[in-house]
């Protein structure tokens, strides 16, 4: 992405909602989107359409903040892939028989 681009996306923070995050209007490219930013949690999932940004704050207007986002989610999470599927008697032990059981 270049700088040009990266300049051109803002958030304005407004208030503090009940549930600990703060509502906010997101102006990126000219174009205006509502948005909730709330901190990130160690081992707290983002949600699907969510984003991991860095702010920065503008010294020329209160509350305004210059984002670089780092991540976006876009989808639930690949908890399988090929290579785990070929190792998993590796990783987890191979079924027992049913003959063995008894």
């Amino acid at each position: 992405m270049s700088k040009d681009k990266e300049a051109e996306d803002f958030i304005h923070i407004g208030p503090q909602l009940p549930s600990g995050a703060y509502a906010g209007i997101r102006e990126t490219n000219g174009e205006i989107v509502p948005a909730v930013v709330l901190p990130a949690g160690d081992g707290r999932p983002l949600p699907p359409g969510a984003e991991f940004v860095t702010t920065e704050r503008c010294s020329d207007e209160r509350g305004k903040f210059r984002i670089t986002a780092s991540y976006k989610h876009k989808g639930p999470a690949q908890v399988s892939n090929p290579n785990y599927r070929k190792n998993y008697d590796a990783i987890f032990g191979k079924k027992p028989r049913t003959s063995d059981l008894n």
